[in-house]
């Protein structure tokens, strides 16, 4: 049998592949992160529609109607209201935040790696907001300004991840210019 001698060049490989096995392992990690945001946004969408079937209902709006009739009390109207901008602002606000979370994390592992810090701030960013949000949004049908602390923290895991993404952007788009 043959003995095989370990040559500085194969150990060079060997650790080059263990630290692309570590990598790609993180990689999966944190876009699992970003992952569960994207399925919880998901959930909280449905709660957010089940909370205006449920003021539907209350107030005695039927849809396609978006405002209740002139027998509801002037406080019952403000409480349709908070309940119906809830589910708006969340609509609105989910149609800008999703890409900028996944763009941004895309972006941001091509940049800096699934390992940096710059990664794992996109990630979690994206897996607490829709937390957030459903806070926000029990917060905003409760009293209006209730819901200023849960607005000001979704708003900062956008523009962290918006930031973040942006810089990665910026980045890349620097290095693939750089080498023409």
């Amino acid at each position: 049998y043959t003995v095989k001698v370990k040559t500085t060049e194969h150990n060079r490989r060997e650790n080059v592949n263990q630290r692309n096995r570590r990598e790609k392992g993180e990689q999966c990690a944190y876009f699992f992160v970003a992952a569960i945001g994207t399925l919880a946004t998901g959930f909280v969408v449905f709660v957010s529609v089940a909370d205006l079937s449920k003021a539907r209902m209350k107030y005695g709006v039927k849809a396609p109607n978006t405002e209740p009739d002139d027998s509801v009390s002037a406080e019952d109207k403000q409480a349709w209201k908070r309940a119906y901008r809830q589910y708006v602002n969340l609509v609105e606000w989910t149609t800008v935040t999703q890409p900028v979370f996944w763009t941004s994390a895309v972006l941001t592992r091509e940049a800096f790696g699934a390992s940096s810090k710059q990664f794992k701030i996109v990630s979690y960013a994206a897996a607490l907001w829709p937390l957030i949000r459903l806070g926000y949004g029990k917060a905003y049908q409760i009293d209006a300004e209730k819901r200023h602390s849960y607005f000001g923290a979704s708003t900062m895991c956008l523009l962290l991840s918006l930031v973040i993404g942006s810089v990665s952007a910026a980045k890349l788009a620097r290095q693939e210019f750089s080498r023409k």
